[in-house]
C-alpha cells in the first residue's frame, strides 16, 4: 500500500505543534523594570551596562541579572524595560548586578557584601555610577527592580573663604542616635557580609556583626587602591564649584534613630590639608534607602583638624594597600623582590659605610633564576642570608654557619629597609622601607585562619591565591577592598597583574651556595627571630609556599643561613593633627 502523504504531513505537523507548546510550557518571557520613586537613583558596578540617562536609570542589551539560580543575559529595545526567556515556575526571584548576587538561600534570603573602600568613577558629567543592588520578586511575568539600600549624595561645594581646593577622599561613619563620643554601640554597619530579604518591598540589610569603633564603622570613597579622587573644586563662580557623589550605605529604619558623620579630605595645592566635617545633630527623618536618595549639602567653608590619610603613592611602591595588623596598620608593597650588587655606592642609615647598589626588581614576577651563586662582583643576587643589609652582616655572606649572620632584626639596622636607601625606591633617603613580621604576614594572608578580610573572607581564594603569571608560578595577594578573586584560581595563567596586587614570584631558595626548587617553591624572610638581641637563636621566621596547592605551607623557622626572597613594604603615612 503506498504511504499517505498527506497523513505523513499531519502528523509532521502535530509533532511540531506538541513540541512548541511543550517549549512555551518550559519557558516564559519575563520583563524587568526598574522602579523608580521620588529621587531614587540606582546604578550598576565597575563594567556593568545599566547606565544613568539624566536622572533616569537605563537597561542596555547585554547586561547580566540573577533570576533563581540562573544567570540571564538580557535584551532592551527601549532602556526602560527588558526582557528574556527563563525556566518557567511559581515564582521569579532576582537580584542585580548578577556578580554580586550569591545564590538564594533559605528562600527569599540573599548573601551580600558591602565594600569598605568604594571606588569612585564618573558616569554622565554630574552623576557618579557607582555599584548598588537591586531585588525583584513576583509570580508574574513581570519583575520590579527595588533598590536595596540607599546611596548618600554628597553635594561638594567649593565655599568663598578658599581658592582652588582638590578633594583626596571621603568618609561615611555611621554613630548612634544621641552619642556624644565616636563610638558606634547602637549605630548601623555600613560595610560588610549582610543578607537581605528580596520579597520585602522594602528590602533592608541585616549586617553579621555590629561595627566596632574604628574598625568597620565607616566607609571610605576613593579610587582604586586607596588612592586621591582628584575631585577639583573652584571657587570661582564661571568654573566648577559643586560636585555630587554618592556612596552606597544600606536600607535605615526610621526607628533606629540613626546618623551619619561625614568627613571630606581635601588639600589646596599650596601644601595645605583640610578636613572638614559634618555631623548630624537629630536623625534622619524617614526612612534610608528602600529607593531613596539621601541629600547631604556640604559647603566647603570651614576646615577642622583631624587624621588624613595621605594617598599619595611612595616612589618604587605597587598602588595596593594592604592592612597588615588588628591595630589597622596599612602597608605599600615594593614593585618587586629586594636585588643587590656589590658595584656602586648608596646611602645607609647611622652615617655606616655604604657598599654595593639595591634595587628592587623592575617587574614583579622577576628572579634571577640560577643554580648557581652570581659569578662576579657586577652581577645581581637577590637570594639573601637573614639580616644581611650591609650593616656588619654583608648581603654576599654564604656562611652556612648561623653565628656569622644577625642575631636580632626587628627595629634595627639588620633590616634590609631600615638601614638601606634603594635605588628605585628614593635613592636620596634610607630607612624607608621595613620588612614584615611574621605576625604582620600571618595577618595579612588570613592565615591560618584569622586576619585580614577581603571581599568578605580570610585565608585562601580571598587574601591570596598561587596561580602563574605567564610561564612564572607565585603568590598573587589581594589589596584591601579587594572583589575580583573569582577570576582567579590554581590554574589561573594571567598576562598582566591586576592593579594594586602583590605578586611573589617562587624563586627557590639558596643553601650554602647551591640553589634549588626555582619555579617551585617560594620563600620570603620576615623580620623576626626566634630568639632576642641578648639571648638570640639560630633561627628566623620565614614564610613558604609551593605550586601544588593554593594554602601556605607555614610561616616558621628557617636558618639563618639560607638564601631567601625579600620583598618589603613601606608604611602608609598619616598626619595627626
Amino acid at each position: 500500500m503506498k504511504p499517505n502523504h498527506r497523513n505523513i504531513l499531519l502528523a509532521i505537523f502535530g509533532l511540531f505543534l506538541f513540541a512548541l507548546t511543550s517549549c512555551q510550557r518550559d519557558t516564559v518571557t519575563l520583563t524587568c523594570k526598574i522602579s523608580r520613586f521620588g529621587n531614587s537613583k540606582t546604578c550598576v558596578e565597575d563594567g556593568g551596562k545599566v547606565y544613568i540617562d539624566g536622572l533616569t536609570p537605563k537597561w542596555n542589551d547585554g547586561d547580566t541579572i540573577r533570576i533563581n539560580e540562573n544567570s540571564i543575559i538580557i535584551s532592551s529595545s527601549d532602556g526602560t524595560t527588558a526582557t528574556m526567556q527563563v525556566p518557567a515556575t511559581n515564582v521569579y526571584k532576582a537580584v542585580y548586578p548578577c556578580s554580586i548576587a550569591q545564590p538564594l538561600v533559605n528562600g527569599n534570603t540573599a548573601q551580600l557584601f558591602l565594600p569598605r573602600l568604594q571606588i569612585y568613577r564618573e558616569g554622565d558629567n554630574h552623576h557618579q555610577i557607582v555599584a548598588i543592588p537591586m531585588c525583584a520578586m513576583s509570580s508574574s511575568s513581570t519583575l520590579r527592580f527595588k533598590n536595596m539600600g540607599a546611596l548618600l549624595a554628597i553635594n561638594l561645594i567649593n565655599g568663598t573663604n578658599h581658592q582652588t581646593i582638590t578633594v583626596d577622599s571621603i568618609s561615611v561613619k555611621s554613630v548612634a542616635y544621641g552619642s556624644t563620643t565616636d563610638s558606634p554601640a547602637a549605630a548601623t554597619a555600613l560595610w560588610g557580609e549582610a543578607t537581605a530579604d528580596i520579597s520585602s518591598s522594602e528590602p533592608t540589610y541585616t549586617f553579621t556583626d555590629m561595627p566596632t569603633a574604628g574598625v568597620n564603622d565607616s566607609v571610605t570613597l576613593a579610587l582604586q587602591g586607596n588612592r586621591s579622587l582628584n575631585i577639583t573644586l573652584s571657587n570661582n563662580t564661571t568654573e566648577a564649584q559643586h560636585k555630587e557623589v554618592y556612596i552606597n550605605v544600606p536600607a535605615i529604619s526610621s526607628t533606629a534613630n540613626n546618623l551619619f558623620s561625614i568627613r571630606v579630605f581635601a588639600n589646596d595645592g599650596n601644601g595645605k590639608r583640610y578636613t572638614y566635617l559634618l555631623s548630624q545633630s537629630t536623625a534622619y527623618s524617614g526612612n534610608i534607602g528602600r529607593n531613596q536618595k539621601a541629600d547631604v549639602p556640604f559647603s566647603m567653608t570651614n576646615g577642622i583638624e583631624h587624621e588624613h590619610i595621605i594617598n599619595t603613592v611612595p616612589e618604587g611602591a605597587l598602588t595596593g594597600i594592604f592592612t597588615v595588623d588588628g591595630n589597622r596598620t596599612k602597608v605599600y608593597f615594593s614593585k618587586g623582590n629586594l636585588q643587590y650588587r656589590e658595584i656602586g655606592t648608596h646611602l645607609v642609615a647611622g652615617g655606616g659605610t655604604p657598599i654595593g647598589t639595591w634595587r628592587f626588581a623592575e617587574n614583579q614576577w622577576d628572579y634571577l633564576a640560577d643554580t648557581e651563586l652570581p659569578a662576579n662582583s657586577n652581577d645581581w643576587n637577590d637570594l639573601f642570608g637573614w639580616g644581611t643589609s650591609g650593616n656588619n652582616v654583608l648581603p654576599t655572606n654564604h656562611s652556612t654557619l648561623n653565628s656569622t649572620f644577625a642575631p636580632y632584626m626587628v627595629g634595627t639596622n639588620f633590616d634590609w629597609g631600615q638601614y638601606n636607601a634603594i635605588s628605585n625606591g628614593n635613592s636620596e633617603q634610607a630607612g624607608l622601607w621595613r620588612t614584615l613580621t611574621s605576625a604582620e604576614w600571618s595577618y595579612l594572608l588570613g592565615y591560618p585562619s584569622d586576619g585580614r578580610i577581603v571581599n568578605g573572607h580570610s585565608g585562601a581564594g580571598y587574601c591570596y591565591n598561587i596561580l602563574k603569571v605567564n610561564s612564572t608560578w607565585g603568590l598573587l595577594i589581594y589589596p584591601d577592598g579587594f572583589t575580583g578573586q573569582s577570576n582567579h584560581n590554581i590554574n589561573s595563567i594571567l598576562t598582566e597583574i591586576p592593579e594594586g596586587c602583590v605578586f611573589l614570584p617562587m624563586a627557590g631558595r639558596r643553601d650554602g651556595t647551591t640553589i634549588s626548587g626555582v619555579n617551585v617553591w617560594g620563600y620570603y624572610w620576615t623580620s623576626t627571630t626566634s630568639g632576642t638581641l641578648t639571648n638570640p637563636t639560630p633561627d628566623a621566621f620565614a614564610m613558604r609556599f609551593n605550586k601544588n596547592g593554593n594554602n601556605i605551607n607555614d610561616i616558621g623557622e628557617r636558618d639563618k643561613y639560607n638564601g631567601y626572597s625579600v620583598r618589603l613594604v613601606q608604611n602608609v603615612t598619616s598626619t595627626q593633627k
